[in-house]
Protein backbone atom coordinates (compact mmCIF):
# COMPACT_ATOMS: atom_id res chain seq x y z
CA UNK A 1 0.00 0.00 0.00
CA UNK A 2 1.22 3.92 -0.84
CA UNK A 3 2.25 5.42 2.27
CA UNK A 4 -0.88 8.05 2.84
CA UNK A 5 -0.54 10.97 5.22
CA UNK A 6 -4.63 10.96 6.82
CA UNK A 7 -5.62 14.44 8.04
CA UNK A 8 -9.18 14.60 9.15
CA UNK A 9 -10.47 12.12 7.03
CA UNK A 10 -8.50 13.84 4.32
CA UNK A 11 -5.69 11.36 2.95
CA UNK A 12 -2.79 12.65 -0.23
CA UNK A 13 -0.35 9.99 -1.83
CA UNK A 14 3.31 11.14 -1.37
CA UNK A 15 3.96 8.96 -4.36
CA UNK A 16 1.40 11.07 -6.20
CA UNK A 17 3.27 14.02 -5.36
CA UNK A 18 6.78 13.20 -5.85
CA UNK A 19 5.50 12.15 -9.56
CA UNK A 20 4.62 15.71 -10.00
CA UNK A 21 7.58 17.23 -8.97
CA UNK A 22 9.56 14.96 -11.35
CA UNK A 23 7.45 15.75 -14.07
CA UNK A 24 7.78 19.39 -13.17
CA UNK A 25 11.67 19.48 -12.70
CA UNK A 26 11.88 17.27 -15.71
CA UNK A 27 10.59 20.07 -18.17
CA UNK A 28 11.89 22.54 -16.92
CA UNK A 29 15.33 20.62 -17.44
CA UNK A 30 13.61 19.54 -21.15
CA UNK A 31 13.00 23.64 -21.72
CA UNK A 32 16.79 24.42 -20.41
CA UNK A 33 18.15 21.80 -22.43
CA UNK A 34 16.38 22.56 -26.04
CA UNK A 35 17.20 26.40 -25.05
CA UNK A 36 20.93 24.89 -24.80
CA UNK A 37 20.79 23.23 -28.01
CA UNK A 38 19.38 26.15 -29.75
CA UNK A 39 22.60 28.09 -28.28
CA UNK A 40 24.94 25.76 -29.53
CA UNK A 41 23.47 25.37 -33.38
CA UNK A 42 23.12 29.41 -33.42
CA UNK A 43 26.82 29.30 -32.75
CA UNK A 44 27.35 27.19 -35.28
CA UNK A 45 25.39 28.88 -37.75
CA UNK A 46 27.16 32.42 -36.87
CA UNK A 47 30.19 31.78 -38.03
CA UNK A 48 32.54 34.32 -37.44
CA UNK A 49 31.74 37.65 -38.89
CA UNK A 50 29.43 35.92 -40.72
CA UNK A 51 31.48 33.84 -43.32
CA UNK A 52 29.34 32.38 -45.82
CA UNK A 53 29.72 28.73 -45.35
CA UNK A 54 30.68 25.67 -47.44
CA UNK A 55 30.66 28.19 -50.96
CA UNK A 56 32.49 25.60 -52.65
CA UNK A 57 29.06 23.71 -53.74
CA UNK A 58 28.17 27.12 -55.58
CA UNK A 59 27.54 26.46 -59.30
CA UNK A 60 28.23 30.23 -60.39
CA UNK A 61 27.78 29.52 -64.06
CA UNK A 62 24.16 28.05 -63.11
CA UNK A 63 23.66 31.34 -61.52
CA UNK A 64 24.36 33.08 -64.87
CA UNK A 65 26.28 35.57 -63.57
CA UNK A 66 27.79 38.54 -65.82
CA UNK A 67 31.56 38.63 -64.72
CA UNK A 68 34.14 40.68 -66.42
CA UNK A 69 36.55 37.97 -66.75
CA UNK A 70 36.76 34.60 -67.60
CA UNK A 71 38.41 33.97 -64.25
CA UNK A 72 37.05 32.19 -60.94
CA UNK A 73 34.86 34.09 -59.10
CA UNK A 74 36.16 35.78 -56.13
CA UNK A 75 33.64 35.17 -53.14
CA UNK A 76 33.27 38.33 -50.36
CA UNK A 77 30.97 37.84 -47.70
CA UNK A 78 29.28 40.82 -46.39
CA UNK A 79 27.90 41.38 -42.95
CA UNK A 80 27.03 44.80 -41.10
CA UNK A 81 28.99 45.36 -37.76
CA UNK A 82 27.65 46.91 -34.81
CA UNK A 83 27.97 50.35 -35.88
CA UNK A 84 25.87 49.67 -39.29
CA UNK A 85 28.84 49.54 -41.38
CA UNK A 86 29.83 47.08 -43.59
CA UNK A 87 31.92 44.34 -43.25
CA UNK A 88 34.07 42.54 -46.53
CA UNK A 89 36.25 39.29 -45.64
CA UNK A 90 37.51 37.30 -48.63
CA UNK A 91 37.34 32.69 -48.46
CA UNK A 92 40.07 32.81 -46.12
CA UNK A 93 38.59 35.37 -43.82
CA UNK A 94 40.68 38.33 -44.52
CA UNK A 95 39.20 41.60 -44.02
CA UNK A 96 38.85 43.13 -48.11
CA UNK A 97 39.18 47.19 -47.79
CA UNK A 98 38.86 47.67 -51.26
CA UNK A 99 37.47 45.15 -53.32
CA UNK A 100 36.90 47.25 -56.48
CA UNK A 101 40.43 46.16 -57.08
CA UNK A 102 39.22 42.57 -57.51
CA UNK A 103 39.28 40.62 -60.71
CA UNK A 104 36.11 38.86 -60.45
CA UNK A 105 34.28 39.93 -56.83
CA UNK A 106 30.87 38.45 -56.11
CA UNK A 107 29.14 39.48 -52.97
CA UNK A 108 27.64 36.98 -51.16
CA UNK A 109 25.12 37.97 -47.79
CA UNK A 110 23.60 34.87 -45.71
CA UNK A 111 19.84 35.69 -44.98
CA UNK A 112 19.79 36.33 -41.15
CA UNK A 113 22.53 39.33 -42.26
CA UNK A 114 20.15 40.96 -44.38
CA UNK A 115 19.88 44.56 -43.54
CA UNK A 116 16.94 46.26 -42.03
CA UNK A 117 17.28 48.89 -44.65
CA UNK A 118 16.31 48.45 -48.10
CA UNK A 119 18.67 50.80 -49.86
CA UNK A 120 21.33 49.75 -47.71
CA UNK A 121 21.37 46.22 -49.66
CA UNK A 122 20.78 48.84 -52.70
CA UNK A 123 23.70 51.05 -52.01
CA UNK A 124 26.91 48.69 -51.10
CA UNK A 125 28.49 48.73 -54.65
CA UNK A 126 25.81 48.21 -56.46
CA UNK A 127 27.93 47.40 -59.82
CA UNK A 128 28.87 44.22 -58.37
CA UNK A 129 27.10 40.96 -58.09
CA UNK A 130 24.94 40.05 -55.05
CA UNK A 131 24.04 37.07 -53.65
CA UNK A 132 21.75 35.78 -50.96
CA UNK A 133 22.89 32.34 -49.34
CA UNK A 134 19.15 30.74 -47.26
CA UNK A 135 19.98 27.34 -45.83
CA UNK A 136 21.72 25.74 -48.69
CA UNK A 137 20.05 27.77 -51.34
CA UNK A 138 21.80 30.54 -53.35
CA UNK A 139 19.82 33.51 -54.95
CA UNK A 140 21.23 36.11 -57.09
CA UNK A 141 19.72 39.86 -56.32
CA UNK A 142 19.05 42.20 -59.33
CA UNK A 143 18.98 45.61 -57.71
CA UNK A 144 19.54 48.06 -60.82
CA UNK A 145 16.39 49.61 -61.10
CA UNK A 146 13.32 47.36 -59.50
CA UNK A 147 14.95 44.98 -56.82
CA UNK A 148 14.11 41.18 -57.79
CA UNK A 149 15.27 37.77 -56.61
CA UNK A 150 16.31 35.56 -59.58
CA UNK A 151 16.14 32.14 -60.28
CA UNK A 152 17.69 31.01 -63.91
CA UNK A 153 15.07 33.14 -65.98
CA UNK A 154 12.91 33.55 -63.38
CA UNK A 155 12.76 36.94 -61.52
CA UNK A 156 10.61 37.82 -58.14
CA UNK A 157 10.13 41.22 -57.46
CA UNK A 158 10.98 42.33 -54.15
CA UNK A 159 11.15 46.14 -53.33
CA UNK A 160 11.33 46.26 -50.00
CA UNK A 161 13.04 44.46 -47.20
CA UNK A 162 9.79 42.18 -45.77
CA UNK A 163 9.30 41.46 -49.43
CA UNK A 164 12.85 40.11 -49.72
CA UNK A 165 12.10 37.66 -46.81
CA UNK A 166 9.10 36.53 -48.00
CA UNK A 167 10.36 36.09 -51.37
CA UNK A 168 13.15 33.95 -49.93
CA UNK A 169 11.01 32.10 -47.93
CA UNK A 170 8.49 30.73 -50.69
CA UNK A 171 11.64 30.19 -53.10
CA UNK A 172 12.89 28.42 -50.17
CA UNK A 173 10.01 25.66 -50.02
CA UNK A 174 9.56 22.79 -51.32
CA UNK A 175 7.36 22.75 -54.36
CA UNK A 176 4.96 19.66 -52.78
CA UNK A 177 3.65 18.90 -50.16
CA UNK A 178 3.69 14.87 -49.21
CA UNK A 179 2.70 12.96 -52.36
CA UNK A 180 2.81 13.80 -56.10
CA UNK A 181 0.41 13.19 -58.13
CA UNK A 182 0.53 13.89 -61.84
CA UNK A 183 -3.23 14.62 -63.29
CA UNK A 184 -3.77 12.23 -66.23
CA UNK A 185 -0.85 10.19 -65.71
CA UNK A 186 -0.50 6.15 -66.39
CA UNK A 187 -1.15 4.25 -63.42
CA UNK A 188 0.99 1.30 -64.46
CA UNK A 189 3.50 2.37 -62.14
CA UNK A 190 1.26 3.11 -59.09
CA UNK A 191 2.09 0.03 -57.40
CA UNK A 192 6.08 0.59 -57.30
CA UNK A 193 5.47 3.08 -54.90
CA UNK A 194 7.18 6.72 -54.70
CA UNK A 195 6.86 9.84 -53.85
CA UNK A 196 5.49 10.65 -57.14
CA UNK A 197 2.12 8.93 -58.41
CA UNK A 198 -0.75 9.43 -61.16
CA UNK A 199 -3.93 10.31 -60.79
CA UNK A 200 -7.03 9.77 -62.85
CA UNK A 201 -9.29 13.23 -63.75
CA UNK A 202 -12.34 11.46 -63.32
CA UNK A 203 -10.59 10.88 -59.42
CA UNK A 204 -9.50 14.27 -58.64
CA UNK A 205 -13.35 15.65 -59.65
CA UNK A 206 -14.71 12.69 -58.65
CA UNK A 207 -13.31 12.21 -54.95
CA UNK A 208 -10.82 15.23 -54.22
CA UNK A 209 -11.01 14.33 -50.47
CA UNK A 210 -8.87 11.30 -51.12
CA UNK A 211 -5.81 13.93 -51.70
CA UNK A 212 -5.79 16.02 -48.82
CA UNK A 213 -2.59 17.20 -48.26
CA UNK A 214 -1.00 16.01 -51.43
CA UNK A 215 0.52 17.97 -54.34
CA UNK A 216 -1.44 17.47 -57.87
CA UNK A 217 0.56 18.65 -60.79
CA UNK A 218 -1.91 19.14 -63.70
CA UNK A 219 -0.47 20.13 -67.08
CA UNK A 220 -1.96 21.93 -70.96
CA UNK A 221 -3.01 24.78 -72.31
CA UNK A 222 -5.19 26.95 -69.89
CA UNK A 223 -7.63 28.88 -71.43
CA UNK A 224 -9.65 31.08 -69.19
CA UNK A 225 -10.78 28.73 -65.99
CA UNK A 226 -10.12 25.86 -67.87
CA UNK A 227 -6.99 23.49 -68.31
CA UNK A 228 -7.18 20.37 -70.46
CA UNK A 229 -5.63 17.30 -69.21
CA UNK A 230 -5.50 14.39 -71.70
CA UNK A 231 -8.78 15.67 -73.41
CA UNK A 232 -10.54 16.81 -70.60
CA UNK A 233 -11.27 20.02 -69.66
CA UNK A 234 -11.23 20.70 -65.91
CA UNK A 235 -12.33 23.57 -64.10
CA UNK A 236 -9.75 25.70 -62.41
CA UNK A 237 -12.04 27.66 -59.59
CA UNK A 238 -13.50 23.95 -58.90
CA UNK A 239 -9.81 22.83 -58.48
CA UNK A 240 -9.10 25.66 -56.12
CA UNK A 241 -12.25 25.13 -54.14
CA UNK A 242 -10.96 21.86 -53.48
CA UNK A 243 -7.69 22.44 -52.88
CA UNK A 244 -8.88 25.13 -49.98
CA UNK A 245 -11.46 22.77 -48.79
CA UNK A 246 -8.77 19.81 -48.63
CA UNK A 247 -5.31 21.74 -48.11
CA UNK A 248 -4.45 19.93 -51.37
CA UNK A 249 -1.05 22.09 -53.19
CA UNK A 250 -1.88 22.34 -56.92
CA UNK A 251 0.75 22.79 -59.53
CA UNK A 252 -0.36 24.35 -63.00
CA UNK A 253 1.72 23.98 -66.01
CA UNK A 254 0.56 26.23 -68.55
CA UNK A 255 2.11 24.42 -71.98
CA UNK A 256 1.19 25.89 -75.70
CA UNK A 257 -0.44 23.14 -76.67
CA UNK A 258 -1.58 19.44 -75.35
CA UNK A 259 1.28 18.04 -73.10
CA UNK A 260 1.22 14.29 -72.12
CA UNK A 261 1.21 13.74 -68.42
CA UNK A 262 3.49 10.93 -68.49
CA UNK A 263 6.46 12.84 -69.67
CA UNK A 264 5.57 15.66 -66.94
CA UNK A 265 5.91 12.93 -64.49
CA UNK A 266 9.34 11.23 -65.82
CA UNK A 267 10.43 14.76 -66.37
CA UNK A 268 9.44 15.40 -62.74
CA UNK A 269 11.04 12.01 -61.98
CA UNK A 270 14.39 12.81 -63.37
CA UNK A 271 14.93 16.40 -61.77
CA UNK A 272 13.95 15.16 -59.01
CA UNK A 273 16.50 11.96 -58.40
CA UNK A 274 19.25 12.81 -55.75
CA UNK A 275 21.49 11.93 -58.13
CA UNK A 276 20.86 14.86 -60.53
CA UNK A 277 22.55 18.18 -59.45
CA UNK A 278 20.86 20.21 -58.51
CA UNK A 279 17.66 18.13 -57.69
CA UNK A 280 14.28 20.44 -58.02
CA UNK A 281 13.67 19.92 -54.12
CA UNK A 282 12.74 23.88 -53.85
CA UNK A 283 9.92 25.95 -55.13
CA UNK A 284 12.99 27.78 -56.62
CA UNK A 285 14.38 24.40 -58.28
CA UNK A 286 10.83 24.21 -59.86
CA UNK A 287 10.58 27.11 -61.61
CA UNK A 288 14.32 27.07 -63.01
CA UNK A 289 13.79 23.87 -64.16
CA UNK A 290 9.83 23.84 -66.05
CA UNK A 291 9.99 27.26 -67.39
CA UNK A 292 10.89 28.74 -70.67
CA UNK A 293 14.89 28.70 -70.39
CA UNK A 294 14.55 31.21 -73.62
CA UNK A 295 12.65 34.06 -71.93
CA UNK A 296 13.15 36.38 -69.28
CA UNK A 297 9.69 35.86 -66.68
CA UNK A 298 8.54 37.82 -63.95
CA UNK A 299 6.48 36.01 -61.24
CA UNK A 300 4.39 36.93 -58.23
CA UNK A 301 3.21 35.71 -55.02
CA UNK A 302 0.58 37.21 -53.37
CA UNK A 303 -2.14 35.72 -50.58
CA UNK A 304 -4.88 34.21 -52.15
CA UNK A 305 -7.17 33.65 -49.10
CA UNK A 306 -6.31 33.86 -45.38
CA UNK A 307 -4.40 30.35 -45.61
CA UNK A 308 -2.91 30.11 -49.10
CA UNK A 309 -1.18 31.44 -51.77
CA UNK A 310 -0.66 32.21 -55.15
CA UNK A 311 2.88 32.42 -57.27
CA UNK A 312 1.91 33.05 -60.89
CA UNK A 313 3.29 34.32 -63.89
CA UNK A 314 3.23 38.13 -63.69
CA UNK A 315 3.78 39.50 -67.29
CA UNK A 316 4.04 37.70 -70.38
CA UNK A 317 7.18 35.90 -71.13
CA UNK A 318 9.25 37.57 -73.90
CA UNK A 319 11.46 35.92 -76.69
CA UNK A 320 13.60 37.06 -79.57
CA UNK A 321 10.92 35.04 -82.03
CA UNK A 322 7.76 34.13 -81.59
CA UNK A 323 8.14 31.44 -84.69
CA UNK A 324 9.62 28.50 -83.46
CA UNK A 325 10.69 25.42 -86.11
CA UNK A 326 8.82 22.38 -85.45
CA UNK A 327 11.49 20.53 -84.54
CA UNK A 328 12.49 23.13 -81.87
CA UNK A 329 9.02 23.37 -80.31
CA UNK A 330 8.33 19.10 -80.54
CA UNK A 331 11.80 19.05 -78.27
CA UNK A 332 10.06 21.71 -76.11
CA UNK A 333 6.80 20.06 -75.70
CA UNK A 334 8.89 16.63 -75.08
CA UNK A 335 10.99 17.48 -72.67
CA UNK A 336 7.86 19.44 -70.62
CA UNK A 337 9.55 22.92 -70.81
CA UNK A 338 6.48 25.25 -69.61
CA UNK A 339 5.47 28.64 -71.15
CA UNK A 340 3.69 29.35 -67.64
CA UNK A 341 3.57 28.10 -64.25
CA UNK A 342 0.85 28.63 -61.38
CA UNK A 343 0.64 27.26 -57.97
CA UNK A 344 -1.84 27.69 -55.56
CA UNK A 345 -1.16 25.95 -52.22
CA UNK A 346 -1.31 26.04 -48.09
CA UNK A 347 0.80 29.54 -46.84
CA UNK A 348 3.85 28.36 -44.74
CA UNK A 349 1.82 28.81 -41.31
CA UNK A 350 -0.89 26.56 -42.69
CA UNK A 351 1.57 23.91 -43.85
CA UNK A 352 3.48 23.72 -41.05
CA UNK A 353 0.01 22.93 -38.92
CA UNK A 354 -1.05 20.58 -41.18
CA UNK A 355 2.35 19.04 -40.88
CA UNK A 356 2.07 19.20 -37.16
CA UNK A 357 -1.52 17.80 -36.88
CA UNK A 358 -1.72 13.83 -35.83
CA UNK A 359 -5.53 13.72 -37.02
CA UNK A 360 -6.19 15.64 -40.11
CA UNK A 361 -9.04 17.42 -38.64
CA UNK A 362 -7.96 18.19 -35.29
CA UNK A 363 -5.92 21.26 -34.87
CA UNK A 364 -2.25 20.01 -33.95
CA UNK A 365 -3.00 22.38 -30.27
CA UNK A 366 -5.72 20.24 -29.11
CA UNK A 367 -3.80 16.97 -30.18
CA UNK A 368 -0.86 18.52 -27.91
CA UNK A 369 -3.43 18.97 -24.83
CA UNK A 370 -5.03 15.63 -25.42
CA UNK A 371 -2.05 14.18 -25.40
CA UNK A 372 -0.37 16.25 -22.38
CA UNK A 373 -4.22 15.51 -20.68
CA UNK A 374 -4.32 12.22 -21.04
CA UNK A 375 -0.62 11.53 -19.41
CA UNK A 376 -1.05 13.80 -16.42
CA UNK A 377 -4.46 11.99 -15.80
CA UNK A 378 -2.84 9.12 -15.10
CA UNK A 379 -0.30 10.44 -12.85
CA UNK A 380 -3.31 11.86 -11.00
CA UNK A 381 -5.80 8.61 -11.74
CA UNK A 382 -7.02 9.08 -8.49
CA UNK A 383 -8.40 12.40 -8.39
CA UNK A 384 -9.46 11.35 -12.02
CA UNK A 385 -11.34 7.96 -10.59
CA UNK A 386 -13.38 11.05 -7.98
CA UNK A 387 -14.51 13.05 -10.75
CA UNK A 388 -15.32 9.79 -13.12
CA UNK A 389 -17.83 8.36 -10.38
CA UNK A 390 -19.68 11.80 -9.64
CA UNK A 391 -20.05 12.05 -13.33
CA UNK A 392 -20.99 8.69 -13.95
CA UNK A 393 -21.72 6.44 -10.58
CA UNK A 394 -21.19 2.81 -11.07
CA UNK A 395 -23.78 0.98 -10.20
CA UNK A 396 -23.85 -2.79 -8.84
CA UNK A 397 -24.43 -5.49 -10.46
CA UNK A 398 -28.23 -6.22 -9.25
CA UNK A 399 -30.02 -2.96 -10.91
CA UNK A 400 -29.20 -5.16 -14.54
CA UNK A 401 -31.78 -7.71 -15.15
CA UNK A 402 -29.08 -9.36 -17.89
CA UNK A 403 -25.37 -9.76 -17.91
CA UNK A 404 -24.99 -8.15 -21.15
CA UNK A 405 -26.42 -4.71 -20.15
CA UNK A 406 -24.00 -4.76 -17.04
CA UNK A 407 -21.19 -5.84 -19.50
CA UNK A 408 -21.87 -3.28 -21.94
CA UNK A 409 -22.28 -0.13 -19.14
CA UNK A 410 -19.37 -1.05 -18.00
CA UNK A 411 -16.87 -0.75 -21.29
CA UNK A 412 -19.17 2.28 -22.12
CA UNK A 413 -17.61 3.61 -18.58
CA UNK A 414 -13.77 2.75 -19.79
CA UNK A 415 -14.93 4.19 -23.02
CA UNK A 416 -15.81 7.71 -21.45
CA UNK A 417 -13.18 7.49 -18.99
CA UNK A 418 -10.06 6.69 -21.43
CA UNK A 419 -11.48 8.84 -24.19
CA UNK A 420 -13.49 11.74 -22.97
CA UNK A 421 -12.35 12.15 -19.50
CA UNK A 422 -8.44 11.61 -19.21
CA UNK A 423 -8.00 13.74 -22.66
CA UNK A 424 -10.23 16.54 -21.60
CA UNK A 425 -9.89 16.70 -17.33
CA UNK A 426 -6.70 14.73 -16.68
CA UNK A 427 -5.05 18.01 -16.46
CA UNK A 428 -7.10 19.59 -14.41
CA UNK A 429 -7.10 16.83 -12.55
CA UNK A 430 -3.19 16.82 -11.96
CA UNK A 431 -3.45 20.56 -11.28
CA UNK A 432 -5.72 20.16 -8.60
CA UNK A 433 -4.05 17.33 -7.10
CA UNK A 434 -0.83 19.61 -6.97
CA UNK A 435 -2.66 22.27 -5.11
CA UNK A 436 -4.78 20.39 -3.22
CA UNK A 437 -1.69 18.19 -2.07
CA UNK A 438 0.36 21.12 -1.35
CA UNK A 439 -2.59 22.78 0.89
CA UNK A 440 -3.46 19.44 2.96
CA UNK A 441 0.28 19.17 3.76
CA UNK A 442 0.75 23.07 4.97
CA UNK A 443 -2.99 22.32 7.14
CA UNK A 444 -0.64 18.99 8.60
CA UNK A 445 2.29 21.37 8.95
CA UNK A 446 0.06 24.20 10.44
CA UNK A 447 -1.77 21.66 12.83
CA UNK A 448 0.57 20.07 14.64
CA UNK A 449 2.23 23.67 14.81
CA UNK A 450 -0.87 24.65 16.87
CA UNK A 451 -0.54 20.91 18.42
CA UNK A 452 3.10 21.61 19.67
CA UNK A 453 2.31 24.74 20.66
CA UNK A 454 -0.85 23.74 22.93
CA UNK A 455 1.76 21.77 24.68
CA UNK A 456 3.57 24.60 26.77
CA UNK A 457 0.02 26.81 26.76
CA UNK A 458 -1.24 26.40 30.69
CA UNK A 459 -4.84 24.71 30.45
CA UNK A 460 -7.43 26.17 32.00
CA UNK A 461 -9.12 25.40 35.03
Amino acid sequence: MLFRIHVSGASISIVTLLIACVVLISAVNVQAGMLGSLLKAAKKVETPDGMPRNLSDINFNQLDIDLPHKAEPQVISLKLDLNNNWVLRDGAGNMVTDVRSLKNPVLVIEKFHLPENISQLRSVFPELPLLVRSGTNVYKVKRLGELSVRVGTVHMRANSMSLLHKTLTHLDRPWYSNQVNVVGASLNDNYLGGAVKSAEVTRVLSSPSSFRGQTLVIGGPIKGDEVRVGGEAMSISNLRKHALQYDISLAFLDSPKAISPDKIKQRILDVSSPDVSPSVQTTGDFLRQFNDSRAKTFYQWSPASKNFILIEKQIKAQTNSTDYPPSLLDDVVSHATIHGIIFYRPNEERQIEIDRRWVWWLPSDVSLYMALSMFAGFISFGTCGRLMRKLWPKKPRSEFSMAITYQLIRFLRVLFLLGVLLPVFGLPCFIFSIFHGIYLILRFIFVGIVKFLRLFLPKKK
